[in-house]
């Protein structure tokens, strides 16, 4: 019997190990530095390390230095400026002086990134492929909902109305409409920059979209509403929580990757190079939901000359 996995959606855990495994990897074009024989120099609690070669670092890096003769210069420091490919300048307290050899090594930004630590990150970078997905019209981020009764004389729906809005609701595809537990809905089609200014009729038939809600007419009768909905995703709160996203962990991940690396100012080709890994497995995953569109069943409609009922 073929075993059915028990979810098809990546876990906050699992995105951020692939987080850490793309900062990580960043750091490949740099090498451990060398030192030179008289290259720590400390006054007034800033040392400038010079090394034998180009080092690669940037501001806002952090480093170990190590292996120093005199072994005050030594340790963990983040980079305050580099003055020229070869020199760069740490906060390290201490009397004047110089010293040299010892290597300066670029700590792993993964290493820092713990999951307390990316857990707010991964949200905003969840946030931002749900734009994404939005942006494009994804039916991932589409909700239905089934709201009650908007009883006769009713024009508005809203956060605190009755109906009122879902919580996860950014704006609205379609609206439906019927008598009150009766008959089957029907779409009140596409939405008016303004209503007409008409007396109110025995269905609500128009609408109009602003930001704080949905306005209707009104109608004589209650009115049934069922809405189809752009929608957001609760944030992640734990490690085990899921990205409810299908085949997008790897876009939340990387997006999440590019965003770290900025807040540590790993600019230059370490930023284009996660953030082109960001657009690549967008691109994939809109791919994806493309062509997973032109597989959906297709059912011929039978000639009526009754409205549609595209619910």
């Amino acid at each position: 019997m073929p075993v059915v996995a028990g979810t098809a959606f990546t876990t906050a855990g699992d995105a951020m190990s692939l987080v850490r495994s793309l900062l990580n990897d960043i750091d490949f074009p740099f090498a451990v530095s060398t030192i030179t024989a008289s290259g720590a120099v400390r006054a007034s609690n800033v040392t400038t390390f010079g090394t034998l070669a180009a080092h690669g670092l940037a501001v806002g890096q952090r480093v170990v230095v190590a292996s120093v003769t005199d072994s005050t210069f030594n340790g963990t420091f983040t980079i305050l400026s580099v003055p020229t490919s070869s020199t760069f300048t740490v906060s390290n307290p201490g009397a004047n002086g110089t010293s040299g050899q010892g290597t300066v090594e670029l700590i792993n930004p993964g290493d820092v990134f713990t999951d307390t630590v990316l857990l707010p990150l991964l949200n905003k970078a969840y946030r931002k492929v749900q734009r994404r997905l939005l942006k494009a019209g994804s039916k991932t981020m589409t909700g239905d909902a089934e709201l009650g009764t908007l009883t006769a004389g009713g024009t508005d729906l809203t956060d605190t109305s009755t109906p009122q809005l879902p919580a996860d609701f950014v704006a609205p595809r379609e609206i439906f409409e019927k008598e009150e537990a009766a008959g089957r809905y029907v779409n009140m089609g596409p939405p008016l920059d303004v209503l007409p200014d008409i007396a109110q009729g025995p269905r609500l038939v128009y609408w109009t979209w602003r930001e704080e809600g949905i306005f209707f007419i009104g109608a004589t009768a209650n009115r049934d509403l069922r809405l189809r909905y752009y929608r957001t995703i609760s944030d992640l709160v734990s490690a085990d929580s899921q990205i409810a996203i299908r085949g997008g962990g790897d876009a939340v991940a990387s997006a999440c990757a590019a965003i770290a690396a900025g807040s540590k100012d790993a600019v230059g080709t370490s930023l284009q190079f996660l953030t082109g890994v960001f657009e690549d497995d967008m691109t994939e995953l809109l791919s994806l939901q493309a062509s997973a569109g032109q597989y959906q069943t297709i059912r011929r409609r039978r000639y009526t000359s009754r409205p549609q009922v595209r619910w």
